[in-house]
């Protein structure tokens, strides 16, 4: 039986299972301490990666899975990681603002000239997974993980708004006239994952996804009249969803230096958000879109990893997502407006070298089109995912053989997108966001 090691991280030798319970209880509180986060938007409302090291390589690993967050990526990628457990946390930056130009020339026109930021700059977002190598073929985990929104809170600056009765201006509050305005939107995922070792080095996985998923929206009261149930649009505090969904993959090696990988992340079939009914399409419908993963790695010399993957998220499988806005139909209609986002492609590229038994250096670049059209700009003031590229580099150091410790760091460079207010061509709306994160990971092998 062929035992495969990446960068050093081969399989450890078995030991009791009663120990699985114990580990499994270790890293769900730990991700539960550190909460889910809320805010981490790098690809639309996915993150670029998920474990640390992943992270490291701008997200890449469906050929090569580095910890025990694998499922994430590639369920089948835990079958060559031996016995592991793996805990992260991320230290968030997200800057967005909006910019608006032009005075208002239609009376229900709720934008007003001037360079508005969000508040909240940092939050935390935790990763966590463990494996456990049941005998020469077959592989079990756990990993949780989370998604999240581009999470805005608009200060409720003072302003004059249009009358809702007609006539002159009346004085108001925050960026769409409801005071203070923003959205909070959070995805966790728990994946139970099995690998099966089918050939020497070959491997498939599966992965049942459980989600839930918590919203908030607020400020948004002015766009009442275009909602087919106002009481469930906006300042309903936190509502949650929930669903499954499954992710397949396969993973194996075709030469010494060469490996491959594919995945597939089914729809997430979620309920619906009843307290925002009357906000996104089809009643509240939330679903998580599917997506799709290939990937290769390539060791030109001994020591040094090159991975390559390309991963499309089909935003345009999802009502809420995608439907432009307006659409013609109110707010929660079945074909009711949405964000106008697009499909994703992510080119995902990165480096992994093995300076020494202990140090292991790592880099990382990713790429993708630009998800929101620039006449879709209104609502996602809201939500304003348009980062395009993304850096990142990091490292591991193994100080025994049960011990180490990952470190990593994104920058995506500021990305602004302009175009025609919707409800007012004479007006232009510039959306703005860059990013910033650090993450620290800590790994026990048993």
């Amino acid at each position: 039986m062929v035992q495969t090691s990446h960068g050093g991280d081969g399989l450890s030798a078995h030991r009791p299972a009663r120990r699985i319970a114990r580990l499994i209880a270790g890293v769900a509180g730990a991700f539960a301490l550190a909460g889910a986060g809320g805010a981490q938007a790098t690809n639309g409302y996915f993150q670029h990666g998920y474990g640390t090291a992943s992270k490291a390589l701008a997200g890449a690993g469906a050929a090569l899975s580095l910890d025990a967050v694998a499922p994430s990526v590639n369920p089948a990628g835990i079958a060559f990681l031996g016995n592991r457990v793996d805990f992260g946390l991320t230290a968030f930056n997200p800057e967005r603002s909006v910019d608006v130009e032009g005075a208002p020339t239609q009376p229900a026109n709720l934008l007003t000239p001037g360079k508005v930021e969000s508040d909240r700059p940092w939050f935390p977002i935790p990763n966590g997974g463990i494996t456990y190598r049941v005998d020469d073929r077959l592989a079990l985990g756990l990993a949780l993980y989370g998604n999240g929104g581009i999470n805005t809170d608009y200060p409720a600056f003072g302003r004059t708004c249009p009358n809702p009765l007609g006539g002159p201006a009346v004085p108001g509050k925050g960026v769409f006239c409801g005071g203070e305005a923003g959205v909070d939107l959070t995805q966790v995922f728990l994946s139970p994952t099995a690998a099966y070792e089918f050939l020497d080095g070959w491997a498939v996985g599966v992965s049942p996804i459980l989600a839930a998923q918590s919203f908030e929206a607020k400020g948004l009261g002015a766009f009442a009249p275009m909602s087919k149930d106002p009481a469930s649009l906006s300042d309903n505090g936190h509502d949650m969803s929930y669903g499954a969904g499954v992710r397949l993959g396969i993973q194996g090696a075709v030469t010494d230096w060469l490996r491959v990988g594919a995945s597939y992340r089914t729809r997430v079939e979620m309920s619906k958000f009843d307290d925002y009914d009357g906000l996104f399409a089809e009643d509240g419908d939330f679903d998580i879109p599917p997506s799709w993963t290939v990937g290769t790695a390539l060791r030109p010399v001994e020591g040094l990893w090159i991975l390559a993957d390309f991963q499309q998220i089909q935003y345009d499988e999802v009502a809420a997502v995608s439907n432009e806005f307006p659409a013609g139909t109110q707010l929660g209609a079945e074909n009711g407006p949405g964000f106008g986002w697009e499909t994703m492609n992510v080119v995902k590229l990165g480096l992994q070298w093995r300076a020494s038994e202990k140090l292991t250096l790592r880099a990382g670049y990713s790429t993708t089109d630009q998800p929101i059209p620039d006449d879709q700009l209104l609502f996602n003031i809201l939500a304003p995912g348009v980062v395009e590229d993304h850096f990142t580099a990091g490292f591991g150091y193994r100080f025994s053989e049960s011990w180490s410790v990952d470190a990593s760091a994104l920058y995506a460079p500021k990305v602004d997108v302009s175009g025609a207010n919707a409800t007012d061509p004479a007006q232009d709306v510039e959306v703005e966001l860059s990013e910033f994160s650090a993450t620290i990971g800590v790994t026990y092998r048993y």
